[in-house]
This record gives C-alpha cells, structure tokens and sequence, in this order.
C-alpha cells in the first residue's frame, strides 16, 4: 500500500519507478520491492513478485465517493485501505486523507496499521521517501535528536535485499513524539519545508538514510536541481506488533519563510485508552481540528465531553 504525495505544485514524497530497465539488478532488488516505496515493510522481508497488481487490496471507505463529478464539499478527502502481505501473511490497514486549512493551505492524515495474522510479528518499519536536504529530527519541544551512524537496515542482518540500496544509515532509540523536516527546492522558486510529525510508541527507533535517486520525476514536477540526487528517506521502526501501536503521521508542506501551517500536534484517547481508537488534535493558527479514527466502527468510545462511534 504506497502513497505518492503532491503539494506546492510538486512531488514532494516521489514513488521511484523503475530501475535502468525491468531486466537489471537494481530494478530487481530494489526499485520493484518494497524498499523502493512509501509503505510498511514486514519483518524486514516483506516481498512479493516485481510489486505487480496481482495483489489486491480491499477498499473499506472512501470520501468523496469516487463515482462522483461534483465539487468537494467541505475540508477533506480520505480512503482506507485494507492489504495482505503476501511474504508473511500480515494484516496491513492504511488510512490516508487530506485536510484543507484554507485556500493555499492544508495537511495529510496517514494512520498505517499493520500486524501478522500469526502474532509472530518481529518489528514493522514505516518508510517515507522525501527529497531535497539531509533530515532533521526534532523532538515535541522543538529540540534538534541526535542520530548515530549504524549498519542495521541490511542483507546482512536477514533484512530485505533493497535496503543494501541505503547509505549514510544513522539512528536513535526513541519512543516519544517527534518531527522530521525535509528541505527541498519547489518548482515555485520558493524553499519548500515538509513536516511530518508522527506519535511515539514503546519500542521505536528512527533512523535517516539515503535511498537511490527517482527514476519517475521530472521537469513537470520537481526542479531540475533534484533531478538524479538521493532520497533523503526516514524509517520507523516499531517492534512487535503495529496494530495496536500504528504509525500515526501528519505531514504538512510549506514555503519557507511563509506563515507556519501546522503549529502544534498533539493526541488523545477515549477514557479506556483502548488501542485501537486514534485521536489527533492539530493546531493551526485558525483553528484545532481533532481527528477520530477507530480500527472497530461498531466500538463506542467514551470521552469526558461525548463519544465517538
């Protein structure tokens, strides 16, 4: 389940196509696996043959209704995906929308559930191929995290061929909130900064890496500057399960130097802290939006003010 996101006029998390033809190594081992996409990587071994269509994935709910041609009604989009790994037989959910703040700006929701059916889960790794500068990490008070260079995410280690295809590999142990900014050029002659803040969970390491450059952009959606460089790419690793501790991102695109867009994140839970209830409360200088997302739609989740069904 890979996502390819747009903004600014832009790519701003580019799919990376094939490799220099579907017959050379580097498209077999890496720009038709799974390390090669914006998605979550099972055990270190997720796979399956040359990423083709063959496997489906079931369409639980989508707004608006894709059979419609009317204009957008209201602030957001979404659809939820449910996808059977193949390679491990893992449940993997995925919830993506977009939230429109005003008419030049907004966000995107991602909410990436994902565990084995046996419950024999290893860890679950969350990718996310950015462009532009080297990452920056910082922590829910706007502190700068300090990685180390590491040799974990490889072959060697019973990982996934493609991530061999990483380099400049560093990490922290890390459970709590945190963001990672991405600096790029735009098409726009601006500098493009792009957050994306996720929710800590027990058992977390994050780790920055560079990723082979895009073989699918081009002069209608990046600058020439960007064109042929590495990927700076952040991977999430949670071990154990992700069902009850899913990646939880918002992602927000701006113009340096322009007004911030997002100013805050931050997350609740319904009285019993059931897991499988989301919540996330995002303050923008107009407003706080409060997203509700539950795995279970027949569940009543009990707040202090209502409840949410």
């Amino acid at each position: 389940v890979n996502i390819e996101l747009f903004a600014k006029g832009m790519v701003i998390a580019p799919d990376c196509a094939a490799g220099v033809s579907y017959w050379t190594e580097d498209h077999r081992d890496y720009y038709s696996r799974f390390a090669a996409h914006n998605t979550v990587v099972v055990d270190g071994i997720s796979d399956y043959r040359n990423m083709r269509g063959s496997q489906a994935f079931e369409l639980n709910a989508i707004y608006p209704a894709f059979n419609t041609f009317n204009p957008l009604v209201g602030d957001c989009t979404f659809s939820d995906v449910t996808f059977i790994e193949p390679s491990t037989d893992a449940i993997q959910q995925r919830l993506t929308g977009t939230i429109r703040t005003s008419e030049s700006t907004g966000y995107f929701v991602d909410i990436f559930r994902s565990a084995r059916k046996d419950g024999q889960d290893k860890k679950h790794e969350y990718l996310f191929h950015g462009q532009g500068e080297p990452i920056v990490l910082f922590d829910d008070q706007g502190n700068q995290l300090s990685t180390v260079p590491t040799d974990e995410l490889a072959s060697a280690k019973g990982d996934l061929v493609g991530y061999d295809y990483f380099s400049n590999k560093s990490v922290v142990d890390y459970a709590d909130n945190f963001m990672a900014q991405f600096s790029m050029p735009s098409v726009l002659d601006e500098n493009l900064k792009v957050n994306l803040w996720m929710k800590g969970q027990t058992g977390r390491k994050v780790f920055t890496v560079e990723a082979p450059y895009s073989r699918a952009i081009n002069s209608e959606s990046v600058p020439e500057s960007l064109y042929h460089k590495p990927l700076p790419t952040l991977v999430v690793r949670q071990e154990g399960e992700a069902n009850s501790r899913p990646f939880v991102s918002i992602i927000d695109a701006f113009n340096e130097g322009a007004d911030i867009n997002i100013e805050e994140v931050a997350y609740f839970s319904p009285k019993d802290g059931d897991p499988d209830f989301v919540g996330i409360q995002v303050h923008t200088p107009n407003r706080i939006d409060f997203i509700y997302n539950a795995e279970n739609g027949n569940k009543n989740h009990v707040f202090m003010d209502g409840y949410f069904q």
